[in-house]
C-alpha cells in the first residue's frame, strides 16, 4: 500500500508521513506449523543491517516503487496497499483512518522488508527551508504499532524500540522523479521502524498492522497543534513452491544453463533476429526451419509474425535439449541515433504493453503450466545483429540497445518420443495475439 504524503490537509508543513501495513497470517490447514517470525533488530540478515535495508527500502519507495525493483538478490521488498480514507480529521482525538489491502504473491524461501513508519525530511524548490527532523524519542513515541504475523504478535509498544532507526541521512540524497504538490524535491534523511521477516511457509498467510501515530500539542514543533492518524492494512500473501507447482519449468530466479530468464530472454532476440527471412523460424509456419541458428544445451521455440498470430508446426529436436520460449513479448530495438539508450527510456516504451498481457496460457503435453504470471521478464539491454536478408528488412549490421519484456518459460529436456507444446497469450494494447501449437518427436 502506498502510503499516504502528509499534507497541509493535517499539518502547516510538507512533510511525508509513510506507514506501511502489518500482515496478519494464518497458516492453510495442513501446512507447515513454524511460526514465521522477525529477526533480530541487530543481526545482519542477508548482508544488510536493519538501518541499511529501511535505507534500501525507502529509497527504492520515494523513487518510484519500480515492482520490477523490489527485489534485492533474493529479499523482497514489500510494496505498500493504497489505503483508502474512511473517518476522522485528523486530530489526536478524532484521527484520520486510513485502511488498505494489497495481494502479493511470493515464493518459497523468499524473506522481506517491511516497514511500520518513516518520516523523511525534505528539500524544496519554493524557497522552504531544508526540514529538520523530529527528535527521536518524539518519532517514535508518537507510534503505537500491532504487527501480527498469522494472528501472532511479533511488534508492539514493548519491542518496537529495539527495531526503530534514528534519523538517518540518505547518502547520496534521494532526489524525487519529478518534484511533489508542495515543492519538495528530495529526501534528505528518514526516521523509520520497520522489521526483515523470515521466509514464510508455502500457502496463504495475513499480515496485518493497525498503527496509530498520534502527536499532541506540544510534542513537537512540526505539529504544533497536534496531529492523528490510523493506519489499518492488510496483505494477503500467497506463497508458491520454489518452482511454482511446475516441477520440469525452471523457477524464475533461477540461472538455467548459466544464465537467468532476463538473459536468456536477449539471447532469444539475438537468435530470433540473426536467421534470414527465408529460413527464420520465427516465420516459417509449419515448423521446417526450426533447427535454424540452433546451438547449445537450449533450444528456442518462436512465435509467429502472420497477421493471425497462428502456427502449428511440426518439429524434431536433439534428446537432451532445454526448450525456451515467449508465451508473449515486446521489445524495442533502437535502429536510429535519435533513439532511447538506456532501460529507463526504452521501459516505458515496451512496458505499458506487458503489463496489460491477457489470457496468459500454456499446455504441456496437456497438463497446464501454473502461476504464469510470475514468469514475467525483463531483459537487459543488448544488442542484435541481422543478416542482409532479415525478418525486420533493415539494412545488415549491428543494432541496439534493444530491451524485452515478456512472459517466457524455460521447460527442462522433454523425453525421447511425441509431445505437445501449446501456448496462447494477447496484448491487446498493441493489439497482439499468439496462438501456437507445436508439436515435437525428441529424438529421430
Amino acid at each position: 500500500m502506498k502510503s499516504a504524503k502528509l499534507t497541509k490537509t493535517f499539518a502547516s508543513v510538507a512533510l511525508c508521513a509513510l506507514v506501511a501495513g502489518v500482515w496478519q497470517q494464518r497458516a492453510l490447514a495442513g501446512g507447515d506449523d513454524r511460526k514465521p517470525g522477525i529477526l533480530p533488530p541487530h543481526s545482519h540478515a542477508y548482508g544488510k543491517s536493519l538501518t541499511e535495508w529501511l535505507e534500501t527500502y525507502w529509497r527504492w519507495y520515494y523513487t518510484g516503487a519500480d515492482p520490477a525493483e523490489s527485489k534485492v538478490g533474493h529479499v523482497q521488498l514489500m510494496p505498500l496497499p493504497n489505503g483508502a480514507y474512511i473517518r476522522g480529521s485528523g486530530t489526536p482525538t478524532d484521527p484520520a483512518l486510513y485502511r488498505g489491502k494489497l495481494e502479493i504473491t511470493l515464493t518459497a524461501g523468499t524473506p522481506f522488508v517491511l516497514p511500520e513508519f518513516s518520516w523523511a525530511w525534505e528539500r524544496y524548490n519554493n524557497g522552504t527551508p531544508d526540514d529538520v527532523p523530529m527528535d527521536d524519542s518524539v518519532a517514535l513515541g508518537g507510534a503505537h504499532p500491532v504487527l501480527t504475523f498469522d494472528g501472532r504478535i511479533v511488534l508492539t509498544d514493548a519491542n518496537k524500540p529495539a527495531y526503530y532507526v534514528p534519523d538517518t541521512a540518505f547518502d547520496p540524497i534521494v532526489l524525487y522523479p519529478t518534484p511533489t504538490s508542495y515543492g519538495s524535491i528530495a529526501a534528505l534523511s528518514f526516521q523509520s521502524l520497520g522489521v526483515v521477516g523470515e521466509p514464510l511457509s508455502v500457502g496463504r498467510h495475513v499480515i496485518h498492522l493497525f498503527e496509530p501515530e498520534i502527536f499532541y500539542p506540544g510534542d513537537t514543533s512540526v505539529f504544533p497543534d497536534g496531529y492523528g492518524v490510523i493506519f489499518d492494512n492488510t496483505w494477503i500473501v500467497t506463497v508458491l513452491p520454489e518452482d511454482l507447482g511446475n516441477p520440469k519449468i525452471a523457477p524464475p530466479n533461477s540461472e538455467p544453463y548459466g544464465k537467468t530468464y532476463d538473459e536468456w530472454t536477449a539471447a532469444w532476440w539475438q537468435w530470433a533476429v540473426s536467421v534470414p527471412a527465408d529460413v527464420n523460424p520465427v516465420v516459417d509456419e509449419t515448423g521446417a526451419d526450426a533447427s535454424e541458428g540452433q546451438r547449445g544445451p537450449v533450444w528456442f521455440l518462436a512465435g509467429v509474425f502472420n497477421a493471425t498470430g497462428t502456427a502449428e508446426r511440426t518439429v524434431t529436436i536433439p534428446p537432451g535439449k532445454a526448450l525456451f520460449f515467449p508465451i508473449v513479448n515486446d521489445v524495442w530495438i533502437s535502429t536510429l541515433p535519435t533513439d532511447p539508450t538506456t532501460a529507463d527510456t526504452i521501459r516505458p516504451l515496451i512496458e505499458p504493453a506487458v503489463n496489460a498481457a491477457t489470457d496468459l496460457a500454456c499446455e504441456i503435453d496437456g497438463v497446464a503450466v501454473r502461476n504464469l504470471r510470475q514468469y514475467r521478464t525483463e531483459s537487459p539491454l543488448f544488442d542484435v545483429t541481422v543478416p542482409a536478408n532479415n525478418i525486420f528488412g533493415l539494412d545488415p549490421g549491428t543494432y541496439g540497445p534493444s530491451m524485452d519484456e515478456g512472459y517466457y518459460l524455460m521447460q527442462a529436456p522433454l523425453n525421447a518420443g511425441k509431445h505437445t507444446i501449446h501456448f496462447h497469450g494477447s496484448l491487446p494494447t498493441l493489439p497482439f495475439t499468439l496462438d501456437i501449437t507445436y508439436h515435437i518427436r525428441v529424438g529421430k
